[in-house]
């Protein structure tokens, strides 16, 4: 019993966080001049935009296809192991299509590794030859990994990772090279794709804390320098008339309700003061990635009379595999399109449908046994598993339909009845779909 009550209790303590977060203090909050200047409204060109994030690329040259690979992967959700085939074609499909530019908001590898970015940064040139520039910014994978191994011999080595100057030598030719300003402590830089939009791509990542032989850190903040050079440029911005976008790989407001008490790592720290700084200077749309689900949400903010969109894309190594088409019109409407990935086939499947067999059966074994740790009977794991799994699925995929009664816990037992107590909020986070839609909308970028 002793031990039961221990494990309960390590399982209260696991979901107990606080944040330290220190509020910024900007001068849109106490500058005459410039609270003048942010009345002043830019208006949107129009353009037509391929978004996509997460590639996640690990090359054959690693050992994509060995054993050891596989064997590393374990209970990994990510669709690495097929993952080179999927980007490779989603690639090829990108460049039939026509768009002003492309936006890939982080975690463009694996683990960092150097082979990786160079592969991939070679696969990006068949989208810039069909006549689309690519616009890159790093996630938390991609810089200073300290597990970046290669699985091509008998057993895992571990090989070269990016340094951030190796990571912008790289990437040159994706954004870098045509900035019109950069950010001198950070990746972040600032691109003008059409004529009166400027493209803030801005590294949302704590690189710089990351250790050797050490998973990264996967949460996301502006440290102090790079968020003044933010508000700079919003405000340079503002003087010159152009519009602003922004891609980068943390989400800046919740995609669910309770996100940042489950999943506080992929929402940007300050995340009400960085949303409320981009709603400030009339930023209507926000790209991000990192958690891997194709979802939208919205803020509006009456100070400011400005709707804020956080356009969060899915990833090509986790189910639905989709990437967005975004076409902004004269009259300000942002049309936004979903296409999920149908090739290769795999096992007789499409890719889309393929993905979500594996996720679910993945994600279900990591369910059960997670639950099995706290005690949970096998019948509550039977009742409750698949319930669980299937919450988490249908958020990957967006639009999760309206449901009454989105759990039955009959019959689950005592732990599974505490279990459930504590993961409720998640899980009925996961069901309840923000406003507005997540697949397929049109965003008013007036209001």
């Amino acid at each position: 019993m002793k031990k039961s009550l221990l494990i309960l209790a390590l399982f209260v303590i696991s979901f107990l966080s606080c944040s330290g977060d220190k509020k910024p203090v900007f001068k849109y909050q106490n500058d005459d001049p410039v609270k003048r200047l942010i009345a002043e409204k830019n208006s949107y060109p129009e353009s037509s935009i391929i978004v996509f994030t997460d590639p996640h690329y690990y090359p054959e040259s690693l050992g994509v296809n060995t054993k050891l690979f596989y064997d590393s992967l374990a209970d990994d959700k990510k669709f690495l192991a097929n993952g080179q085939q999927v980007i490779k074609s989603a690639i090829a499909e990108m460049s039939q299509l026509s768009a002003d530019f492309i936006i890939l908001s982080g975690d463009l590898t694996k683990d960092g590794e150097y082979t990786s970015h160079e592969e991939f940064a070679e696969l990006l040139k068949k989208l810039e030859e069909s006549g689309k520039p690519v616009y890159v910014v790093p996630g938390n994978h991609d810089i200073n990994n300290g597990i970046a191994f290669d699985y091509s011999g008998e057993s895992p080595r571990k090989t070269a990772t990016v340094t951030p100057e190796d990571f912008r030598n790289i990437y040159n030719e994706y954004g870098y090279k045509e900035a019109v300003h950069k950010d001198k402590t950070s990746l972040s830089y600032i691109a003008e794709p059409v004529k009166g939009l400027w493209l803030f791509c801005l590294d949302s990542n704590k690189w710089r804390e990351n250790k050797p032989d050490k998973h990264v850190v996967s949460g996301g903040t502006f440290y102090p320098e790079t968020l003044s050079w933010i508000e700079e440029m919003l405000i340079e911005s503002k003087k010159q008339k152009k519009a602003v976008m922004i891609s980068m790989h943390h989400a800046v407001m919740e995609h669910f309700k309770g996100q940042r008490k489950f999943y506080k790592d992929f929402v940007i720290d300050n995340h009400e003061d960085i949303s409320r700084l981009f709603a400030a200077y009339g930023v209507s749309l926000v790209f991000t990635g990192h958690y891997h689900a194709q979802d939208i949400t919205q803020k509006h903010f009456a100070e400011f009379n400005k709707t804020l969109y956080d356009i969060e894309t899915g990833s090509f190594v986790t189910y639905p595999l989709p990437y967005r088409q975004i076409t902004i019109t004269n009259d300000q409407k942002a049309v936004v399109k979903t296409v999920h990935m149908k090739k290769p086939k795999f096992e007789g499947m499409d890719t889309t449908e393929y993905s979500r067999k594996r996720y679910y059966d993945i994600t279900l074994k990591m369910v059960n046994d997670a639950m099995g740790k706290y005690l949970v009977s096998d019948a509550g794991q039977k009742k409750l598993g698949p319930q669980i799994t299937e919450a988490y699925i249908l958020h990957l995929y967006g639009d999760e339909p309206v449901q009454a009664d989105i759990l039955d816990a009959d019959g689950v037992g005592f732990f599974g009845s505490i279990a459930l107590k504590l993961k409720k909020d998640l899980i009925f986070g996961w069901r309840t779909d923000f406003p507005p839609a997540d697949n397929n909308v049109i965003l008013d970028l007036n209001k």
